[in-house]
């Protein structure tokens, strides 16, 4: 057997009609074809995915438990595979989350490592999450970056609340507009230039003690009563503490004219907590190895003994 090539025989995984071929390794090779012709059914459906499962069949059996489970590919024989790094074709969704690591599942054996022998130890491999409470950043809540609002982008100090003073359509709207026009405690016909400085801070701020007040639909006439809340404060609570990306349309376009985004300054920018980024292995942390090129990650691994590793 030639080591310098991949052998596939007779592969007939989805629209492939026992297909055998040779690809070189060390070189960069290019699949191409007309639309249906079986270029993903080769490449990834069968040769990405024997490489995967093959390479997780080198783990214990409790590690391949926390890991993707991959079936065989519908193929007769595939000789001198390495491990593989699959990038999908389709595209990444616009998750704030994500990462280069979570992607090709190179975290989520990290994670599991330093779980076992990180030291001290954070926990459970969660713990080395920035996308789980137990391993998160608490100020960005693992993102790596923060919202900060304009908050006198959110108010023309020209107009008055009836003519549209707060410069945010929902709360401009229905009953939300209620909220600052009907409360009985700030004259809707002033102008905010002409608001005292306690009137600005019920506006802006909110009271200094609960305050119920009585919404009334303008559609309905029904009267409900809520707790009255300031416009930054019910800003930043409704849309600075969740990812705005996931948001769509015009609300979210409205949302980025208020706010900009800036680095997370505690613990870096990393997303993760103190605790996990306390836990090493051979003096770096899991951000530090995530962030070694692969050619010194590799020794970096195949230096840790400890016992755990295997178990």
């Amino acid at each position: 057997m030639d080591n310098n090539q991949i052998n596939i025989v007779n592969a007939t995984e989805n629209n492939l009609k026992n297909v055998s071929i040779q690809i070189p390794k060390n070189k960069l090779v290019v699949v191409a074809g007309v639309s249906g012709s079986g270029k993903s059914s080769l490449i990834f459906d069968t040769l990405a995915t024997e490489a995967s499962r093959e390479w997780q069949n080198s783990y214990s059996l409790y590690i391949r438990n926390k890991l993707p489970h991959y079936q065989r590919p519908n193929v007769e024989l595939i000789e001198n595979l390495t491990p593989s790094i699959i990038v999908k074709q389709q595209q990444i969704g616009q998750n704030g989350r994500s990462s280069v690591g979570t992607i090709v599942d190179v975290a989520p054996l990290l994670r599991l490592l330093f779980s076992r022998v990180g030291i001290p130890s954070a926990g459970g491999s969660m713990s080395y999450s920035k996308n789980h409470p137990a391993g998160m950043c608490p100020i960005c809540t693992g993102l790596g970056t923060v919202q900060v609002l304009d908050e006198d982008s959110l108010f023309d100090m020209e107009k008055t609340l009836n003519e549209g003073a707060i410069q945010f359509s929902a709360f401009r709207a229905g009953w939300q507009n209620n909220i600052y026009t009907t409360n009985g405690l700030l004259n809707p016909d002033k102008r905010l230039k002409d608001f005292t400085n306690e009137e600005l801070q019920i506006l802006r701020d909110g009271t200094e003690t609960s305050l119920q007040i009585e919404i009334r639909s303008n559609k309905t006439g029904r009267v409900d009563h809520v707790d009255y809340e300031g416009v930054i404060p019910r800003f930043k609570r409704l849309y600075l503490k969740r990812d705005i990306s996931k948001l769509k349309g015009k609300l979210r376009d409205e949302i980025y004219e208020h706010i900009t985004t800036e680095k997370c300054e505690v613990f870096g920018g990393t997303g993760l907590n103190e605790k996990a980024l306390a836990s090493k292995i051979n003096n770096f942390n899991i951000v530090d190895m995530m962030r070694l090129p692969v050619e010194n990650l590799l020794p970096e691994i195949g230096q840790i003994t400890d016992a755990e590793v295997g178990h």
